[in-house]
């Protein structure tokens, strides 16, 4: 595919050559996407180099030196969008590729750098395929199947952290029309479909479910997704309020796959991104939070890792003895008398930790204050601490959330 015919999709139609248009006529076999100019070596023949123009300004040694440099790579030309770090395309630059024959686009401002990247690669995509002659049903099916396996490929690096630079990672998210530079949240899905009768139709609820949440009104912006065993994980710009995150699940919850006996619909969201290389952590953090909130939260509440507190501490003690010790040490005595009396000690000491004063948990539980007395005389003689000692509350306090997030036959 010849330059000048790249050049005429509607994504440049605000654009300019502004130098080397003498070689237009080049070939473009790939884009490549560079915000910095530092991994010069890792470029091809045929690539179309899209960048900021960092470090770029007049009479820096950079901009003397890389036309020369890139047209001795065989490189087919680069587009420069000013704005971010220069204000122009230096002159001295623009000489050098009038007298090389090397074309220089200026992009338009608003522009980015995703949206060239997919409008290029899909015509380049097209553009191959109609070069086969197959049937004409053949390429859109091929072209479909090209684009879900880059974007799953994508995803996994992404969430598995196999980048190791940022203008690779850069360079495949513009593939997928994937703007990594903004803050992201990611968002792990389990609809509980798992057994809705075979493999095929578990199948086809997980793409229901997701195609509803991608299609949801209150869907976020620049929202991906991909399906990884009994979960979806969403990749998507974190513009969307917690309330709007939880409206849009809430409602998705209520309308899939109604008739199937399902346990319920979790969800679990990271961090919020702040760079590249957070993306992995933030899959590892909605993961945890999505174990977390099968356990405490109800079907279609959201779990965000950040609110988590205590919670995401205790799940990373994988040595289970531990937890297994602390809790027969704290409340393990409590919840056998419950077990055995049909009691609520336990609800009601957590209440009472978390409320600090006897009346405010007496309001909770809506009990007179002579019941409430009583039973934190019996549960103070049942675990043999003392509820007057911040050290005492707080390792009962630990020792509760531990039975919250781990099955205590199961420890």
């Amino acid at each position: 595919m010849k330059l000048f015919q790249l050049l005429a999709l509607d994504i440049f139609a605000n654009s300019e050559i502004v130098a080397g248009k003498r070689g237009l006529d080049k070939d473009v076999t790939w884009v490549n996407m560079m915000e910095i100019l530092d991994s010069l070596e890792q470029l091809q023949p045929g690539e179309l180099l899209i960048s900021t123009g960092y470090g770029l300004t007049e009479g820096s040694p950079l901009a003397a030196d890389i036309i020369g440099n890139l047209n001795e790579r065989g490189l087919a030309g680069i587009a420069v969008q000013p704005g971010y770090y220069i204000s122009e395309i230096p002159s001295s630059m623009i000489r050098q590729a009038d007298e090389l024959g090397f074309p220089i686009i200026r992009l338009q401002p608003k522009i980015t750098f995703g949206k060239v990247t997919r409008a290029i690669l899909d015509f380049l995509t097209q553009d191959r395929i109609s070069r086969m002659e197959l049937p004409i049903s053949f390429p859109l099916r091929v072209l479909d199947n090209r684009r879900s396996g880059v974007l799953e490929e994508f995803f996994d690096d992404l969430l598995d952290g196999n980048f190791h630079s940022y203008n690779e990672a850069l360079t495949r998210a513009g593939s997928v029309g994937l703007e990594i530079s903004s803050p992201y949240k990611v968002a792990v899905v389990d609809p509980d479909i798992g057994d809705a009768g075979n493999r095929d139709v578990s199948h086809d609820l997980m793409m229901e479910t997701r195609q509803l949440i991608m299609t949801h009104p209150l869907a976020p912006k620049n929202i991906h997704s991909r399906l990884k065993g009994n979960h979806i994980v969403l990749v998507y710009l974190a513009a969307n309020t917690k309330t709007e995150e939880q409206t849009l699940f809430r409602n998705v919850a209520s309308n899939v796959a109604e008739g199937v006996d399902r346990g319920g619909f979790f969800v679990g969201v990271g961090k919020t991104t702040k760079n590249w290389r957070e993306f992995k952590d933030s899959y590892s953090q909605a993961i945890t939070a999505l174990e977390i909130g099968k356990r405490l939260f109800p079907s279609g509440k959201v779990a965000h890792y950040e609110d988590l507190g205590l919670y995401r501490l205790l799940c990373q003690i994988k040595d289970r003895n531990i937890l297994r010790e602390f809790m027969n040490e704290t409340v393990m005595p409590l919840f056998e008398y419950d077990s055995r009396h049909k009691g609520v000690l336990c609800g009601t000491l957590k209440v009472f930790l978390e409320s600090g004063n006897q009346q405010e948990t007496a309001d909770k539980l809506i009990i007179h204050r002579q019941t409430l007395g009583y039973r934190l005389r019996k549960i103070a003689e049942i675990v043999r601490k003392d509820l007057n000692s911040p050290k005492d509350r707080f390792d009962l306090y630990v020792g509760l959330l531990i039975m919250d997030i781990f099955d205590p036959d199961n420890l």
